[in-house]
């Protein structure tokens, strides 16, 4: 039976697939945008991704470094339970939209400020009432968000079907088949870059 791998390395493996997934789509943002206007300079691309990546994770960490600092005030009130899950909840959020608002990273602001919050909030954090409380909150509220991604994707995939034919004939395919084929080959050529 093979060990489970020590914690603070599952955190480590965890937070670098955050950070890949969160710059790859900053990545595919910079890509559309080149693709919509047709110019692509890759010297100033490669700029401004570097300063918006960075940018990102520079406002996450500081913002996360704030408010847990505000809140280990909190945590030694006795309504803190409640004012922690008020604080909580909305703040990768806020921090998603000061970033974008920035011309920055709001998923790699997000990312990092949760990364940086975790580690800050276990320094300091001595009750463990309220750190179940805080994950057991954070757990529903995941739970329901995976559960309303999947019924929006259900509700969105008729219209989706829908125009396929369109889409094959205005992309000169003879069938709409063929773009499931294009489908199946991305999503293979994307395994198998992941798997380098």
């Amino acid at each position: 039976r093979a060990s489970p791998l020590p914690r603070p390395l599952m955190h480590i493996i965890e937070g670098e697939g955050l950070l890949n997934d969160a710059t790859g789509l900053v990545a595919l943002r910079f890509a559309v945008a080149a693709a919509l206007t047709g110019t692509f300079h890759p010297v100033r691309a490669a700029l401004d991704l570097v300063v918006t990546a960075l940018g990102g994770l520079a406002l996450g960490a500081v913002a996360a470094l704030l408010v847990f600092g505000v809140l280990q005030r909190l945590w030694s009130s006795r309504n803190a339970d409640n004012a922690t899950i008020l604080v909580v909840l909305p703040f990768p959020s806020i921090v998603f939209v000061v970033a974008e608002h920035l011309h920055l990273s709001g998923v790699l602001a997000a990312v990092a400020a949760g990364l940086v919050g975790e580690v800050v909030s276990r320094r300091f954090a001595e009750d463990q009432a309220m750190r179940l409380s805080t994950l057991a909150t954070w757990s529903m509220l995941g739970t329901g968000l995976n559960g309303a991604i999947f019924v929006i994707l259900g509700m969105q995939l008729p219209a989706i079907l829908g125009v396929v034919p369109e889409v094959a004939a205005t992309l000169g395919l003879r069938h709409p088949l063929v773009l499931l084929g294009y489908v199946v080959g991305i999503t293979w050529s994307l395994l198998a870059v992941r798997g380098l």
